[in-house]
């Protein structure tokens, strides 16, 4: 908080940051922060996988530009640490999940509402992060990590 100059704890994506670029985690932490985490429902494996605030976040809005809504790169880069984490089958579940999402617009869009209820594809149009995302998620990319 930029005011109060304090921290505030909510669960985002970002908790997920030192795994996705090869920090040293311990493995019991990793496995916790996965499956626990990162694979719960209640949490960021719903529907529409990893909005950008947790499901069960009191500031939480599916339809919250930076409290709520899936971003295609930021999936991208979820997958590949699922997939990097040993969690395949997740990653593909989670890759199938989000390209049915996505497949409800008419284009690319920048971001989502991450409950199919609440759907609005929103942000630019075929912006480019969305388009090379949905691609690299589609061709199976994400695998490659």
């Amino acid at each position: 908080n930029h005011h109060t100059q304090e921290h505030r704890r909510v669960k985002t994506f970002y908790m997920f940051w030192p795994l996705f670029a090869g920090m040293e985690v311990p493995a019991e932490t990793t496995r916790d922060l996965i499956e626990n985490v990162l694979l719960d429902p209640s949490q960021f494996f719903g529907e529409i996988p990893f909005p950008s605030t947790a499901y069960d976040e009191p500031t939480y809005d599916p339809k919250g530009y930076w409290r709520g809504r899936a971003w295609p790169h930021i999936t991208y880069w979820l997958l590949q640490t699922l997939v990097r984490h040993g969690y395949v089958k997740e990653a593909k579940e989670a890759a199938r999940r989000t390209l049915a999402a996505f497949s409800r617009s008419s284009g690319f869009p920048e971001n989502i509402a991450s409950k199919p209820e609440y759907f609005d594809a929103s942000g630019f149009a075929d912006y480019n992060w969305g388009c090379a995302a949905i691609y690299l998620i589609a061709t199976d990319e994400y695998l490659k990590a």
